[in-house]
C-alpha cells in the first residue's frame, strides 16, 4: 500500500491522529480533540490529492488540471460544510486553512518532479502554521 493514494491517506490519518492525543493530553474535552484531528486530516488530505495527481500526470505524461483540483476542492468544501453545520467547530476548521491553501496552490501551479521537494517544504510550513493556529483555537475554546 506504500506510495499509493490509499496508503498515503492511511498515513495521513495516522500522523494527524497525534493531534487527537496531544489535544486530550492538554486537557481539552474529547469532542474538541476529535474535531482537531478531523480538521488536521481534512487539511492534509486536501494537500495529498494534488500531489498524487501530479505523480500520476508525470507517469502518464499528460496534464490534467481537473484531476488536480476536484479532490482538494471537494475536501475543502466538505470542511466548510462541516464548519457551517457545526459538525466541526468553525475555528478549528479555519485553523487548517493554510493546508487547504497549500493544496489548492499546488493544484493550480503544479511543480515539476524535480521541484517536489520544495512542494513538500511548502506543505511542512503550511502544517506548522496550521498547528500554531490550531493550538490558539483549542486554547480559546477549551
Amino acid at each position: 500500500m506504500e506510495k499509493t493514494l490509499p496508503g498515503e491517506l492511511v498515513a495521513a490519518a495516522a500522523m494527524t491522529s497525534a493531534g487527537f492525543v496531544v489535544t486530550l493530553a492538554g486537557g481539552a474535552p474529547w469532542q474538541l480533540a476529535v474535531e482537531t484531528w478531523a480538521s488536521w486530516l481534512l487539511g492534509f488530505a486536501s494537500a495529498i490529492f494534488p500531489v498524487r495527481a501530479i505523480v500520476v500526470e508525470h507517469r502518464q505524461r499528460l496534464s490534467s488540471p481537473a484531476a488536480r483540483l476536484v479532490a482538494p476542492l471537494a475536501v475543502a468544501g466538505a470542511a466548510v460544510l462541516f464548519a457551517a453545520t457545526h459538525v466541526l467547530d468553525p475555528a478549528i476548521v479555519a485553523s487548517a486553512a493554510p493546508l487547504f491553501a497549500a493544496g489548492l496552490f499546488i493544484s493550480l501551479f503544479p511543480p515539476s518532479m524535480k521541484q517536489m521537494t520544495r512542494a513538500g517544504w511548502m506543505l511542512m510550513v503550511a502544517g506548522a502554521i496550521a498547528a500554531a493556529l490550531m493550538v490558539a483555537a483549542v486554547r480559546s475554546l477549551g
